[in-house]
């Protein structure tokens, strides 16, 4: 997900639980259930779960600058 945006800082990386702990106490160490983001992204995510327990990015509107031409 980071590296996909640019965004790579190895002294930087955080363990994320793709099912979250609360749900799933028994998937800590499970290894299909993790992911590894940078710092940044990983505050988003969990900022999102405890807001609307979505735990991924959260979706932000796609900017225009005027009109949208199909």
């Amino acid at each position: 997900m980071c590296w996909d945006e640019g965004h790579y800082n190895s002294l930087h990386i955080h363990v994320d639980h793709i099912v979250p702990l609360d749900k799933a106490p028994d998937r800590k160490y499970d290894l299909e259930n993790v992911r590894s983001l940078c710092r940044s992204h990983h505050g988003l995510v969990t900022r999102n779960y405890l807001n609307t327990g979505v735990n991924e990015l959260p979706v932000t509107p796609a900017k225009t600058d005027g009109p949208i031409e199909l």
